[in-house]
């Protein structure tokens, strides 16, 4: 994996056995009123997969850390 600077972002796409797509909706800010895949900033010196890790541990309490890619 490579080291990303912060105007990166990262998101998984999570489907479950029936093939949908796990979608969150955002509180607050200009996001509000859209939908989408757990994501958001890279931080320094985190690749895009832990990054992605990260934010959907944050966003929906699922923990992806010990699933094999």
């Amino acid at each position: 994996m490579t080291k990303n600077n912060l105007n990166n972002s990262s998101g998984i796409f999570i489907f479950n056995y029936k093939n949908e797509l796990l979608i969150c909706h955002p509180t607050g800010g200009r996001h509000d009123t859209n939908w989408s895949i757990p994501k958001g900033q890279i931080d320094k010196n985190e690749t895009t997969l832990d990054a992605g890790i990260r934010e959907t541990l944050e966003e929906t309490n699922i923990d992806l850390s010990d699933v094999i890619y």
